[in-house]
């Protein structure tokens, strides 16, 4: 064991085992702990030998809780427990105050501690298909979070102190119960991609043509019918997806903008580079477009 006590990366993923090994505990110097697709179903104590814990992923695992205690790994900045039988954060997990990205994706977790706000250092959270319904105000407390993910939640309304998250530049809300964009979102300057696909919005409100940095907007499957001509006014706008909305008509505006990707009904376009392919690209994207609103008609 003493030839291994200088180890800081251990990975033992994609193996069989169901618990660690008491030797692991002497590795007192671990700063990355890989146990994803194991068998692993419990953390054991010797979690409050590893101090210098940076890294810890259990993604994928029969795990079915955190320690109570989360003051044992005060070094933890990444926590992976995605895909695994976790039910709830504990609230001592705000006592990481370190903690940089945590990823809770598919688990049946349903509640954020109320004081998660705290974790002034994190940049990413990652709520995705979870039980979560609501988020606590403190969420606008995370100064520093750039990613905030919550599709396929049950997600109703999102708190008005998310206008204090200056810093996010992703905010997922597909599949969520979301029917309407808040006005506050226009404080989030930085925001490059918003996804709100699969949700029941019908409007696009005014607060987004704030949104000088948005580079992808996700509107497919949306109940939304008119596009507003200052969505094509957007400078860095360069994807766009509308396929199997409401929409009955189009801004002229759109076929001047220089996007990568247009999606319209149920037909995607890829415009080109080239300025000499700009003028086949106008013709075949309004070409389908009317075809697309002659099958819109009744019969």
């Amino acid at each position: 064991i003493r030839a291994f006590r200088h180890v800081e990366y251990l990975d033992l993923s994609h193996t069989q085992i169901t618990t660690l090994p008491d030797w692991i505990g002497e590795l007192r110097k671990l700063r990355q702990l890989d146990l994803s697709h194991t068998n692993i179903n419990l953390l054991p104590s010797m979690l409050a030998n590893f101090a210098h814990l940076q890294r810890l992923s259990i993604q994928h695992t029969q795990t079915t809780m955190l320690p109570d205690d989360m003051r044992v790994l005060p070094a933890l900045t990444h926590l992976d427990i995605s895909h695994t039988l976790i039910e709830y954060l504990p609230p001592k997990i705000t006592t990481c105050q370190q903690l940089e990205e945590l990823n809770v994706e598919h688990t049946a977790i349903a509640d954020l501690p109320a004081g998660i706000g705290v974790l002034a250092h994190l940049q990413l959270l990652n709520l995705n298909h979870t039980r979560i319904d609501c988020l606590p105000d403190s969420i606008g407390d995370l100064r520093q979070l750039e990613t905030l993910e919550l599709s396929g939640t049950a997600i109703r309304v999102l708190p008005s102190t998310i206008s204090n998250l200056t810093a996010l530049n992703r905010l997922g809300l597909s599949s969520t119960n979301i029917t309407e964009v808040p006005p506050v979102i226009h404080h989030l300057r930085r925001l490059t991609i918003l996804d709100l696909r699969y949700t029941a919005i019908t409007v696009i409100p005014d607060a987004v043509a704030d949104l000088e940095n948005l580079t992808v907007l996700y509107l497919a499957d949306t109940l939304i019918r008119d596009l507003p001509s200052f969505v094509c006014r957007l400078p860095k706008l360069n994807v766009l997806d509308l396929q199997n909305t409401a929409l009955t008509r189009l801004p002229d505006e759109i076929f001047s903008m220089r996007l990568m990707f247009l999606s319209i009904g149920g037909t995607i376009f890829h415009p080109r580079n080239d300025k000499r392919d700009q003028i086949m690209w106008y013709h075949e994207a309004i070409t389908a477009y009317r075809a697309w609103l002659e099958q819109q008609k009744p019969e």
